[in-house]
């Protein structure tokens, strides 16, 4: 980021922060952990604060919605002001920042931080929801789709492949269809639960070993509980007592949703979901390293539904 760019960030900012009356001591944009929204800690002589400007107008609704409905339910930062969509912003929340930092993968690689974990989620999955949808402007907004996986279907095979159908070749291409297909006839009549759809490390908070409370809830929506699962799978999956205990965890309050045949499907759409995010911004790296990825989860899905297995 140049000088101008840099100027330009303050004066925004700064004016954000005059709108809402707020006097400051010192603020530092939160980079690591934000991929779409701009994140700043605000300091001031009272309490530290959280400025957060939205990526985009839904996102904004969804994300300002979602946590006014779960102040009481879970461990969540509160709204103490925002400013609306206008001219030159998408929507600007001001919350709370809550005791803690994002939980760094090796405090987690503890049992008893992987079992904190998945009671944290299990909470957010028993809280009470109506239908199919998510928070907009107005409160919920129920889904133009039937089901879960009808949603996941139309993403996948039209905003997600459209973009990339000309950088992966035709046969990988027919084995997801068919691999994703296979799993959208199977589980199309899943339960589904308020999910957070990006629950991982980075959106849990804790203080030392303690966890504190869950951020980011712009993507929230309700859908099937399974696919809260996928990101810490990914990160303690491989550490067997630890994600034993993130599981005992969940269990103790919760049903576990049916996790065998679906993380392998969750995988493959965490991959592939990256290819298309990754050739929109030009990552070649990481387009590769995610298409190696997928055509190795497309290995082990069509081992399991080969008859001589």
């Amino acid at each position: 980021m140049d000088k101008t760019d840099r100027v330009k960030l303050m004066n925004k900012v700064e004016a954000a922060l005059n709108k809402l009356k707020i006097v400051h001591t010192k603020y530092s944009r939160i980079t690591e952990e934000s991929f779409a929204s701009e994140v700043y800690f605000v300091e001031t002589s009272e309490h530290p604060l959280i400025l957060k400007f939205a990526h985009n107008e839904t996102k904004y609704w969804r994300e300002r919605r979602t946590l006014e409905f779960l102040e009481e339910a879970i461990p969540v930062p509160r709204i103490i002001d925002a400013l609306d969509p206008a001219e030159g912003h998408n929507g600007i929340l001001l919350m709370n920042r809550l005791k803690g930092s994002p939980l760094k993968t090796e405090i987690m690689r503890s049992e008893s931080v992987s079992r904190t974990c998945g009671r944290l989620l299990a909470r957010l999955h028993m809280t009470s929801i109506p239908g199919l949808g998510h928070f907009q402007k107005e409160g919920f907004l129920n889904a133009p789709f039937d089901s879960w996986w009808d949603y996941r279907r139309s993403l996948i095979f039209n905003d997600w492949m459209k973009p990339i159908e000309s950088e992966v070749d035709t046969k990988t291409l027919e084995r997801v269809r068919s691999a994703f297909t296979s799993y959208y006839d199977k589980f199309r009549d899943s339960t589904n639960c308020l999910i957070h759809c990006d629950y991982r490390s980075g959106n849990i908070l804790s203080d030392k070993s303690e966890i504190t409370g869950l951020i980011d809830f712009e993507s929230c929506r309700t859908g099937d509980p399974a696919y809260d699962f996928i990101k810490i799978y990914e990160a303690i999956g491989h550490l067997k007592e630890c994600w034993s205990a993130f599981l005992a965890g969940y269990s103790g309050i919760k049903c576990l949703p049916d996790l065998e045949e679906k993380m392998l499907y969750y995988q493959m759409d965490l991959n592939f979901g990256f290819l298309q995010w990754a050739h929109l911004r030009g990552e070649k790296a990481l387009f590769q390293e995610k298409l190696n990825k997928l055509r190795e989860n497309l290995d082990s899905f069509e081992k399991l539904k080969s008859p001589s297995m």
